[in-house]
């Protein structure tokens, strides 16, 4: 009402927003428990787990190519060779075979199956290309692998 006191409306104007703050502050307190951490996954990590996921599922695919690859992650052929060379320094080729060696290794200190089950179990068409891919990556033979784990 008309005349009036500035003095009155600073302090009633200050209360506000005194009062605001302090609402704000009390909701974002409150809020702060109740709220889930949402976890971000870059793309490269996405990535790389949809293509070690087709890998896996496939392993025994003697047909697993980079074209197999490149369809199952919706790029290109020249797309997926770029980006496993820019994540793992090999080619889609190298870097599918690295698995398919990795894994027969695995199978092989296991001793439950023969060389030419491994052979077919990771997707090697021939047992001697097996055997050469398996020497060149790991210096020794399939056969001097298993001599060598029963050791």
């Amino acid at each position: 009402m008309k005349p009036f006191n500035p003095e009155i409306l600073k302090k009633t104007i200050s209360n506000l927003l005194s009062n605001r703050e302090r609402l704000k502050d009390k909701f974002h307190t409150q809020m702060e428990g109740k709220v889930d951490p949402i976890e971000v996954k870059a793309f490269d990590d996405l990535l790389m787990e949809k293509i070690m996921k087709i890998i896996n599922a496939n392993l025994s695919n003697p047909k697993l190519n980079v074209e197999m690859l490149g369809e199952g992650v919706g790029f290109s052929r020249v797309h997926i060779h770029r980006k496993l060379k820019e994540l793992t320094g090999q080619s889609a080729r190298d870097f599918i075979r690295t698995i398919r060696l990795e894994q027969a290794k695995k199978l092989l200190a296991q001793k439950k199956l023969t060389i030419s089950q491994v052979s077919d179990a990771v997707g090697f068409v021939s047992l001697s290309h097996f055997s050469a891919s398996f020497k060149e990556y790991y210096g020794i033979t399939p056969k001097d692998y298993t001599e060598s784990e029963t050791e």
